[in-house]
């Protein structure tokens, strides 16, 4: 399913209902993060001849992940729940050296929670049923486009009842 561009966003959208629409947006995240190899992004340092790797590039997206998902939020609590070993992990390799497998185990408790937990309830789900009825009924699913499309709608819909009241 995290490999289908529909099904992706079909169960993001569910995630969004759910209000944990940040699980998926941190695994996603990740994946592109463990992408950063453009040879134009590295820089070598030499020291007591062993190469140490480190890239700006990674450090600043480290960064960015790490402030957006993993950092404590004003209540202590973080955006995504990780256990706080697996947390304090992922903060010391970002002081020390990141590269592009510092969230690895992070993004794979997340991984494991969406796969027990949200996935579960999505397959039980009207969405994920209306997907399959249209599927077997050889209708087409509606394209990411059309989805953001309706949502956009949707949500100024709401927006314009908000108003009314």
């Amino acid at each position: 399913m995290l490999n289908d561009e529909i099904g992706l966003y079909v169960f993001t959208e569910f995630l969004k209902k759910e209000f944990s629409q940040e699980n998926i947006q941190f695994w996603i995240t990740c994946e592109k993060f463990k992408k950063l190899s453009d040879p134009d992004e590295v820089r070598f340092f030499f020291l007591s001849n062993n190469i140490f790797f480190f890239s700006l590039k990674i450090r600043h997206n480290a960064n960015l992940i790490w402030s957006t998902y993993l950092h404590d939020t004003d209540d202590g609590s973080c955006p995504i729940n990780i256990d706080s070993r697996t947390r304090l992990d992922c903060q010391q390799s970002l002081l020390n050296k990141p590269n592009a497998n510092i969230f690895e185990k992070a993004q794979s408790q997340i991984f494991q929670l969406m796969k027990y937990d949200s996935y579960t309830r999505f397959l039980k789900s009207n969405m994920y049923k209306d997907c399959i009825m249209n599927e077997m009924e050889g209708k087409s699913l509606p394209s990411i486009k059309q989805q953001q499309q309706i949502s956009s709608m949707n949500e100024e819909r709401l927006k314009n009842l908000d108003s009314l009241v």
